[in-house]
């Protein structure tokens, strides 16, 4: 096939499916009556079997086309395939981070630079989009070298005739800055340098009169330029121990970059506020008081319902911003608590309330980022570890249907074992929850039982912090995918601040992946088999296991199988993968396994259902 022909096909299948993928979600999303909900569901499973084994087959079509050295036409149908991509923000890190591997050595070979330059641009963005919240430094230095690579290539300006690829340079400059701050990988002296290069590059020759009288190239520019100053400004937090040069450079930033930016206008109101407090002009708390009475009286009221509206989207963004930033700064302050409660009560039960409200539909992507980040500094002023678990349900974990669906489920599941489990072996229990007897055991049953179900909910929080990868229907994870998905158990603790409230359920969310007898499975840093709860590990493992093998709705690639068949692995299991007391355990017990073969049969639909709902309301 042609090769124009097959990018053209590729992006048609793709567009097609990710509009078809959506549709489902929306229907049942729309769809209130129980019996046709339920019909609606097993319809959307069979469909979206069937688009993800379609995207297969373009995938496969694209992978066998990907040539080691493109010709000329071949490079340049690729690259519009990444263009396209980027533009209409197909984010998928897999396939453009494999189409860029073909293209950009080729475009640096024939020192084509506009296409180099944007192609380096897009394939940079997509790295720090896919590592953003889980980098490690080679992920975080790979990122940020594809933003110097294209930077590096400035003096090329004028031989760039793309006018996207021209502004692609301003754009890697200010990624560059931005996520320097935001992977922690450079200093304020560092991104001053690398700003006032940008400054220079925008005033230079070349630019302004290659592109000086295009007003709508300038204003995306200068965008650029804006956003670089601020996250410049940023960078200034991370720098305790700046040299003489720079504190010189943080003054002249200060007085002269900053100020110009103030004087038309450009900043935010917190960077306005910084700016005041690092130029002595206020102090800490009139800073944060300032800030207060923007928000103080309720906050803005937004249409849910026409999510179009770019006026009122960046209304409940800025708001969003707003209020987590300012409680970020107030967790760092040095403020008296009495200081901090008396600004908490004047904005922070509107502010949660309008976080609360915002439908799970309205710019889901955006706002799931927008609610994990609000979490991580509304929990310190949550007062209990009960209420912080159940704004943890309803910020984040709720918000991720797929995730919390199985969770819902593994919960289920767990209190049905966990049930059974400490009526007829309170042994295994002794130690959990500060027990040591077996009639302290059998006295707490209760209790025991709902910590069992609670370490079901909240045993895949880590995921939370990859949900482009979890969520993702329209096709097989890829190798990359994969090695992320494994740093989910260790990304648990991290997303609930390793809150020392919610420490009792840290070890279930780094073990439920690990072999009962710890020689397989991961993180392998993680022992299991000392855990003191090592008991509600293996039932969450075997829950987990349980929801996964019989997943008939909710699963793109299996249909998932029958509970006899699943029995019988827990059987071969038994002792190596799983605990071979709970194994023995749903062996004996027959009713148990009724109870089970149900919850993860027909009854699937009846979770499903509920936590639609809980979804939605």
């Amino acid at each position: 096939m042609d090769a124009k022909d097959l990018t053209n096909q590729f992006i048609s299948y793709y567009r097609e499916n990710l509009a078809e993928l959506n549709r489902w979600g929306g229907k049942l999303l729309e769809e209130t009556d129980p019996i046709r909900w339920a019909k609606l569901l097993s319809e959307r499973s069979i469909a979206i079997r069937e688009l993800f084994a379609e995207n297969e087959r373009n995938l496969t079509r694209l992978r066998g086309f990907l040539p080691k050295e493109p010709t000329e036409y071949e490079a340049e149908c690729l690259y519009e395939l990444l263009l396209t991509m980027s533009k209409e923000e197909m984010h998928d890190f897999a396939v453009m981070s494999r189409v860029g591997d073909v293209i950009i050595p080729y475009f640096e070979k024939t020192k084509q630079y506009g296409p180099l330059v944007a192609s380096l641009s897009i394939v940079g963005a997509e790295h720090t989009i896919f590592y953003r919240l889980v980098s490690n430094e080679e992920n975080a230095n790979q990122a940020l070298d594809y933003f110097r690579r294209a930077i590096a290539l400035k003096d090329h300006y004028e031989e760039m005739q793309d006018p996207y690829a021209r502004s692609a340079i301003f754009r890697c400059y200010r990624n560059l800055i931005m996520f320097m701050g935001h992977f922690r990988r450079g200093s304020f002296a560092e991104g001053y340098q690398i700003y006032q290069e940008m400054t220079d590059f925008y005033h230079s020759e070349a630019v302004q009169k290659k592109d000086g009288e295009s007003e709508e190239f300038m204003h995306d520019v200068e965008t650029s330029h804006m956003e670089a100053c601020m996250s410049t400004m940023a960078l200034i937090q991370m720098d305790e121990n700046l040299s003489e040069e720079g504190k010189e450079w943080q003054r002249r930033f200060l007085e002269e970059d900053m100020q110009e930016m103030s004087d038309h206008r450009f900043l935010d109101p917190i960077t306005e506020e910084l700016l005041r407090i690092h130029k002595g002009e206020i102090t800490e708390y009139e800073m944060m008081d300032s800030l207060v009475r923007q928000i103080e009286g309720g906050a803005p009221e937004i249409d849910w319902s026409h999510p179009e509206d770019p006026r009122q989207v960046g209304m409940a963004f800025q708001y969003f911003n707003l209020t987590g930033n300012l409680l970020e700064m107030m967790n760092r302050s040095s403020l008296s608590e009495e200081e901090k409660q008396s600004l908490l009560d004047r904005f922070l039960k509107d502010a949660t309330e309008f976080v609360f409200s915002v439908p799970y539909q309205y710019h889901a992507d955006m706002m799931n980022s927008l609610m994990s980040e609000w979490y991580g500094v509304l929990q310190p002023h949550l007062p209990t570890g009960e209420e912080k678990i159940q704004v943890l349900l309803k910020l984040i974990i709720r918000r991720q249907p797929i995730t919390y669906i199985h969770s819902l489920m593994v919960a289920k599941l767990a209190r049905e074992i966990a049930s059974e489990s400490v009526r007829k072996c309170p042994e295994d229990w002794i130690g959990i929850l500060g027990c040591k007897t077996v009639g302290e055991v059998e006295a707490r049953t209760e209790e025991l039982v709902t910590y069992a179900y609670r370490c079901g909910l909240l045993h895949d929080v880590g995921k939370c912090y990859i949900t482009d990868v979890i969520n993702r229907q329209n096709r097989a994870l890829d190798g990359n995918e994969f090695g992320l998905i494994r740093k989910h158990p260790m990304l648990g603790p991290e997303i609930v601040c390793r809150d020392k409230e919610l420490s009792p359920y840290f070890d279930v969310m780094m073990g439920h992946h690990k072999y009962y007898d710890g020689t397989k499975g991961y993180p392998e840093e993680f022992d299991n088999v000392h855990s003191p709860i090592r008991i509600l590990i293996d039932l969450v493992t075997i829950s987990d296991s349980m929801d996964a093998a019989t997943d008939v709705l909710g699963r793109n690639y299996t249909a998932g199988k029958d509970f006899a068949h699943l029995f019988q692995e827990l059987r071969e299991g038994a002792g190596t993968r799983y605990n071979p007391n709970l194994v023995r355990l749903l062996e004996e017990d027959e009713a148990l396994q009724k109870r089970l073969a149900y919850l993860t049969s027909d009854g699937r639909y009846e979770i499903y259902r509920e936590a639609y709902q809980e979804i939605m309301n």
